[in-house]
């Protein structure tokens, strides 16, 4: 994510200008820096002069870039390589979020990724299976295919693994099929007692991000309130795992499951679980604060023009829009006077 701007005349920057702004200092931000989308992509920015005057202008490569050279090329690329101050906002909440929950998940040896992945390739583009799942089972529903890269969007895969396992299940044990990597690989995870338990939790936690993608996923500017999202996401997590006592609020559904699961379970073995429920949460909370927007002073700045910090905090705001004018100074984007 980036805002920027230069001192010149814009008629030579990008063909995709839609405005002539004359010879003035004009800045660029971009409104499309949360939207989660591809990195091909075109990604839509206005250019915003001191003046007032506005222009259209449309990116076609990424800017969620981690390698802040590779931003500054591309900058440089459409406004005909003509140098530009750059005011940075760090990575994209979205994959900051979807990046956080997939490392959260992978720490553990749950190995949840692989056996959805098998479960979906096991019946998609397989007619006689399905019929041969739905005889044996008297089950109609299927799984669903997972998104290794938008974590958030898996809750719905999830909740299909969670409503259809026992079903899947029953028909490895009962069809006969050929010995390969996947069928072994579901194979032994019907041998876990806390296959469910553990799709639970993933689910809880999913859900709980899933507000944050849904409100950020959006083609107007939403900087302003990333800094709240954040620390109010942060300090979900953080309250489910903070205190040993608070991890007994692995969300209802993980809850039924284990007490589901109680007779035929010692109970160090849900205490190992839970266990790593707190592991995951930890990795997860540490991952989403080193690539966390909230590091960068610019965001906790823009923050001050959130409705409800100006409504409510007043005083607050006033101090943030000053670490916001500070950041501008320091990139050469407004000057000593103006700031």
């Amino acid at each position: 994510m980036s805002a920027f701007s230069k001192t010149s005349s814009p008629s030579s920057a990008s063909s995709g200008v839609s405005r002539e702004l004359g010879r003035e200092s004009w800045g660029v931000m971009n409104t499309a820096v949360l939207t989660g989308r591809q990195v091909s992509q075109a990604m839509k920015v206005f250019i915003v002069s001191q003046a007032g005057k506005v222009a259209d202008v449309t990116l076609q490569s990424s800017c969620h870039s981690e390698d802040e050279s590779v931003l500054k090329e591309h900058i440089k690329s459409v406004t005909d390589n003509e140098v530009c101050s750059l005011l940075n906002l760090g990575t994209c909440g979205l994959h900051v979020v979807h990046g956080s929950l997939r490392t959260g998940v992978e720490s553990v040896d749950w190995d949840i990724s692989s056996l959805l992945r098998h479960m979906y390739y096991l019946f998609t583009n397989s007619p006689a299976r399905r019929a041969l799942f739905t005889q044996l089972t008297g089950y109609a529903s299927f799984p669903l295919k997972f998104c290794g890269v938008r974590w958030l969007e898996n809750t719905k895969c999830f909740q299909r693994a969670l409503q259809i396992w026992d079903h899947v299940a029953k028909f490895l044990q009962e069809a006969k099929l050929p010995k390969t990597k996947p069928v072994e690989t579901l194979k032994r995870a019907a041998c876990d007692p806390f296959l469910k338990c553990k799709l639970a939790f993933c689910k809880t936690i999913a859900d709980e991000c899933q507000p944050f993608l849904q409100w950020f996923q959006a083609s107007k500017p939403m900087t302003q309130y990333l800094f709240e999202a954040v620390e109010k996401l942060l300090r979900y997590l953080m309250n489910r795992c903070v205190k040993p006592d608070l991890m007994k609020c692995t969300g209802f559904a993980t809850q039924r499951l284990l007490g589901e699961t109680a007779i035929t379970l010692t109970e160090r073995q849900k205490l190992e679980f839970i266990h790593e429920c707190r592991s995951m949460l930890t990795t997860m909370i540490a991952k989403l604060q080193e690539r966390s927007p909230l590091k960068q002073k610019a965001v906790r700045g823009l923050s001050s023009l959130d409705p409800c910090v100006i409504q409510h905090s007043p005083q607050l705001g006033q101090k943030r829009f000053s670490f916001l004018l500070e950041e501008l100074n320091h990139a050469n984007i407004i000057n000593d006077v103006l700031a």
